[in-house]
């Protein structure tokens, strides 16, 4: 099995989904003002909680290769694969996409103001 397909398996897995859930708990109210905000302006510690939130995405992704036996380099080379569309390896472009999708502010930003908003509603 490619170290994609088992990196795809290990990323859809509850207990790695359950570190990224218990971070959003964990971090949620620091967005509480944002809830109801129009204001547009982001807080220099968003960039800083999601700085974060990307060095906990990498060390368990790097902790994962390393327990397989992969390298870094050899993950990168079968992640091109599946952007060239090679072989097999082109149905898991979804992963790709999933894994690029999770780095981007503004998803992190829109998952944190949504955990906010549901836990100040468990609060009333």
């Amino acid at each position: 099995m490619s170290i994609v397909k088992r990196a795809a398996d290990y990323c859809a897995s509850p207990a790695f989904e359950r570190v990224f859930d218990e971070f959003a708990d964990e971090n949620a109210r620091v967005f509480y003002e944002a809830v109801d905000s129009d204001d547009v302006e982001h807080k220099h510690e968003y960039k800083e909680l999601h700085d974060e939130y990307l060095k906990l995405f990498e060390d368990r992704l790097s902790g994962f290769l390393e327990d397989e036996g992969a390298s870094i380099k050899e993950f990168y080379e079968a992640c091109k694969d599946v952007v060239d569309q090679k072989g097999e390896m082109a149905e898991y472009s979804w992963f790709l996409h999933r894994l690029f999708a999770s780095m981007e502010y503004k998803l992190f930003y829109g998952l944190m103001l949504n955990e906010a908003r549901q836990q100040l509603r468990r609060r009333k």
